[in-house]
């Protein structure tokens, strides 16, 4: 069992000590070459200067909090509580001329302290093979096509992932914990406008639950639907966050943070506040190389309001409903001296505290030492992924639906369209001159 480096006196390594560590090094190197020159000479110097300075406002505001790294005390605290994870997975679906989607979302929960056969269980909460769209029948998942499919693809996804996390809470016994891997709140704005299709009936089926399947017109539109299952999230009672290990090049979180430091009386000003914002956005330091520099193992910043649906980015016709749109809660946590911080987000304040989920948070990580994330997560993520050669049937038995579907209609025009698609290039069999020819 790891002991605690509160207990162990481990050194807490400065921010200078933290970016002459190898694995950071090559982070910044990676990015800073995406620089002019110039800029690359200073970016090192740049990065130390913030990350020290931010270090110190955040610590005379009181943001960052440290938790001691204690198993024993960790699993007693939640022996006998039910923890699920849920993750999705997609099928590697070859597009045949329409769209298919083959999405499947799993969860895995377990109840620590418990030594019986139902101390982990496995469920698969959502399934979904069809196609995106279908204007001559009632199959697809959306009511008409749009010019992006990959926008509506990317919708499906948000939301059966959503539905499958409300699915989860309805078991019993209840999960007193929920992580979702991924963004808890999604950026809408581009799937709101008024071209953007409504869900098909067949599409509300899968995502809703049967009070709420008989919406028509707006009422079905991602946007709403979409809102309808994060609010189901959000009030439910249990503790909800999610968890983000990918780095992304987003200084949403720091730069938010900085502006709400004004509002606190050891605020170095605000004139100092947005030089900071200026220099993470001249240099383009990402939220997670920031905060790699910033924290210690067992460290995370007090949780900060973002808003990742901009008024200035939302389309009229939508613009009301994503005003209702929660402001997910973000924090990064420092997991381990040699792997960057996790990003974590919650709706409010979880009843547990934001604490007790981040520690659980960070010892589920340490079950995992080199890899730093979640061990409920990975597993789910494997338990939900979709295998190449799962997704080779799923090919074949679209393509066979496609070509059917073109033979029923009895059109040589169409049957040859078929065929081209399912081809794909000229050189097939299938296109080889006739003998006599």
């Amino acid at each position: 069992m790891p002991d605690s480096p509160l207990n162990t006196g481990r050194k807490k390594l400065t921010v200078k000590e933290r970016l002459r560590e190898p694995h950071i090094l090559a982070e910044m190197v990676k990015l800073s070459l995406n620089q002019s020159s110039a800029s690359q000479k200073e970016f090192l110097q740049v990065l130390e200067g913030l990350a020290g300075a931010i270090r110190d406002m955040l610590e005379n505001a009181g943001l960052i909090h440290a938790v001691e790294i204690d198993h024993r005390r960790m699993w007693a605290e939640v022996a006998g509580k039910p923890i699920s994870f849920v993750d999705g997975g997609m099928a590697n679906v070859t597009s045949l001329g329409t769209e298919p989607i083959a999405v499947r979302v799993g969860s895995y929960t377990v109840t620590p302290g418990n030594a019986g056969e139902d101390r982990e269980t496995f469920n698969m909460e959502k399934q979904l093979v069809a196609e995106l769209f279908d204007t001559s029948s009632s199959k697809g998942i959306f009511d008409d096509l749009f010019e992006d499919p990959s926008k509506l693809r990317d919708a499906a996804r948000f939301c059966l992932e959503t539905s499958a996390a409300v699915q989860c809470l309805e078991r019993h016994p209840k999960p007193e914990f929920l992580f979702l891997h991924g963004a808890l709140v999604n950026p809408v704005s581009a799937y709101a406008d008024q071209y953007f299709p409504a869900f098909s009936q067949r599409g509300i089926d899968i995502l809703l639950p049967p009070q709420e399947r008989n919406r028509k017109g707006r009422e079905a539109t991602f946007v709403c639907v979409y809102l309808y299952m994060l609010e189901a999230l959000a009030r439910s009672g249990a503790n909800v966050a999610s968890v983000v290990e990918r780095a992304s090049a987003s200084m949403l979180v720091s730069t938010t943070l900085l502006r709400d430091l004004n509002k606190f009386p050891v605020s170095p000003g605000a004139t100092d506040l947005e030089a900071a914002v200026r220099r993470i956005r001249d240099f383009r330091i990402p939220d997670s190389l920031l905060f790699h520099a910033i924290l210690n193992e067992g460290e995370y910043i007090t949780p900060v309001a973002v808003d990742r649906n901009v008024e200035s980015k939302r389309p009229q016709y939508s613009f009301d409903i994503i005003g209702l749109y929660p402001l997910p809660k973000v924090t990064y946590v420092g997991v381990g001296h040699f792997v960057q911080p996790l990003r974590v987000e919650f709706f409010d304040p979880p009843p547990a505290g934001y604490e007790t989920c981040i520690r659980l948070v960070i010892h589920a990580c340490r079950l995992m030492p080199n890899y730093a994330f979640p061990a409920g997560l990975d597993i789910v993520d494997k338990f939900a992924k979709v295998p190449n050669w799962m997704s080779r049937p799923i090919n074949s038995t679209m393509a066979v639906q496609l070509l059917k579907n073109a033979i029923d209609n009895g059109n040589p025009r169409i049957i040859e369209a078929a065929k081209r698609m399912l081809c794909g290039t000229k050189r097939d069999w299938l296109f080889r001159p006739d003998f006599k020819g």
